[in-house]
């Protein structure tokens, strides 16, 4: 493995590693909203769905500018699920949006049930990525990318 390689991998488990730092930090906020909901506390709530958007954006922007690209790299048969998970990470900002935009227009406790449902689906949308991710991880550790030749050996294959 040449240093350009050794490079690319240590940057990729770096951000592997700060993914799974952001997932419990969002899991925390997304809490903390709900104890808001719970206590009937509005600004409470606004304040934290404000967190949480920024939050996800920057969560989303890290997966699909960094780990996501690069794991298309390294274990292409991995690209339709992590073009799937992307496309979900733009219908999640697009719909945690529209919900922010209701909260303190509406109903408490109708923007609560939309609100755990959106959670409960960020919640299996998670456990998802991290199932496939870890499934590819070895791909940021060798050299031939989880079993598949690097992209020139493929090319002069064919």
């Amino acid at each position: 493995m040449n240093e350009f390689e050794t490079g690319l991998r240590h940057r990729l488990r770096r951000a592997l590693r700060q993914m799974a730092h952001q997932h419990e930090h969002l899991r925390a906020l997304r809490r903390r909203l709900d104890e808001a909901l719970e206590r009937g506390a509005v600004d409470a709530a606004c304040a934290a769905a404000d967190r949480l958007h920024q939050a996800l954006k920057a969560h989303f922007e890290l997966e699909d500018a960094v780990i996501f690209p690069a794991f298309h790299g390294l274990a292409q048969r991995s690209a339709q699920d992590l073009n799937a998970l992307a496309r979900e990470h733009r219908r999640y900002l697009l719909e945690f949006e529209r919900l922010r935009a209701q909260l303190g227009t509406t109903a408490l406790a109708t923007f609560a049930g939309a609100y755990r449902a959106f959670s409960a689906a960020v919640d299996d949308h998670e456990q998802r990525e991290e199932t496939l991710l870890s499934s590819l991880e070895g791909a940021a550790d060798s050299p031939a990318g989880a079993g598949e030749p690097p992209p020139s050996e493929a090319r002069r294959s064919r």
